[in-house]
């Protein structure tokens, strides 16, 4: 049986404490339905074999704050409306009933939506761009009142997620959403107070982290996934995620601070099973250098599927806890599994998408 110094002890963010290292990463499942944007059972007991698992914390996937703008087809949460907050609540109380915490992911898709393509319905981004994620779409570079607008919409959100009874509540800089895209130099072209410099840049997210925490207090967690290296021309590089990590670090407002790699036009790097060979943990060694620049516990996901790996990872410094997606949904049961000594039976993801 496998000796695990760090991946099954508790680990403290903000005001919630985690049993373990392992969290279920949020991804979008394509469960909830597609025309409501509800909950249903089939979404419910999803959340509940993920619970039963074993992993300290779930996060919901990351849904869209604003009705003009959805992931679909791959279909989240519809945080715009109070009806989504019983289906939550349901999912958030049998996730409690497993001993496990859960978090809820507000966002926006920008490029990303799959509004109808229509001369008033294109998706709204930073700068009015052409799109890789719809290459027959331009952008529309969002006013100053509807970034106000939509700020406004991540608070109102935020709030539905808490009166769910969420434990917390986690917004995703990367990834080619809408708040990477104003953080990007790729995306952003931006000539007013939401452009050009880094800190300008990271204004609107800034804003939100700060408005998302005046609303929710201290009694809720909160924090981000932020991308650590874009692994695109002239993107974004460790140096200056890290440079990134102190500034959201230094509001006071975040509880931790997790990893992401890759944005959508990058996908074919990042994502196995284009770049399969890579070693598992391969992620490791950038979150590294952003763990050492702050003081907040750091996460990190990419290919972990070993739970000796995620160990070691923690013990050498590349992080404190880990993020895991195929993994938990190759076998849900991975953190149990490894908790009883029983390694032999997890069903590995191997990487194949």
């Amino acid at each position: 049986m496998a000796e695990y110094k760090y991946l099954f002890s508790p680990i403290k963010l903000g005001p919630v404490i985690l049993k373990n290292r392992i969290v279920c990463a949020g991804h979008t499942n394509g469960f909830q339905d597609p025309v409501t944007f509800l909950s249903n059972e089939r979404t419910l007991r999803y959340f509940e074999e993920k619970a039963r698992g074993g992993a300290s914390l779930i996060v919901l996937p990351l849904s869209s704050v604003d009705e003009t703008s959805d992931y679909f087809p791959l279909t989240a949460f519809g945080l715009w409306t109070d009806d989504v907050i019983p289906g939550i609540k349901e999912i958030v109380d049998v996730v409690h009933s497993n001993d496990c915490k859960i978090f809820g992911a507000p966002g926006h898709p920008g490029v990303h939506s799959g509004c109808d393509v229509t001369l008033d319905s294109v998706p709204r981004d930073a700068s009015q761009l052409p799109t890789v994620e719809q290459p027959f779409v331009i952008s529309k570079e969002m006013s100053r009142e509807e970034i106000g607008e939509i700020e406004d919409k991540f608070v109102v959100a935020s709030l539905r997620l808490v009166k769910a009874g969420v434990d917390g509540i986690e917004l995703l800089l990367g990834h080619g959403k809408l708040l990477w895209n104003f953080i990007s130099r790729v995306t952003n072209k931006r000539i007013d107070e939401y452009g050009g410099s880094l800190e300008n840049r990271c204004r609107f997210a800034m804003e939100i982290i700060d408005k998302i925490r005046q609303a929710i207090g201290k009694d809720t967690a909160l924090g981000v996934r932020l991308l650590a290296f874009e692994l695109e021309p002239d993107g974004i590089t460790v140096d200056e995620s890290a440079e990134i990590a102190q500034m959201l670090e230094a509001t006071g407002n975040l509880d931790y601070m997790g990893l992401v790699l890759s944005s959508f036009r990058s996908v074919h790097i990042e994502g196995a099973p284009y770049y399969a060979n890579f070693e598992p943990g391969w992620s490791g060694e950038y979150s590294r250098k952003i763990k050492a620049a702050v003081e907040l516990p750091v996460s990190v996901a990419g290919r972990i599927n070993d739970p000796g790996i995620a160990d070691k990872m923690i013990a050498d410094g590349q992080c404190d806890f880990v993020y895991l997606c195929r993994t938990v949904i190759a076998d849900p049961h991975f953190a149990r599994k490894a908790l009883e000594g029983r390694e032999e039976d997890i069903c590995p993801c191997i990487t194949c998408n």
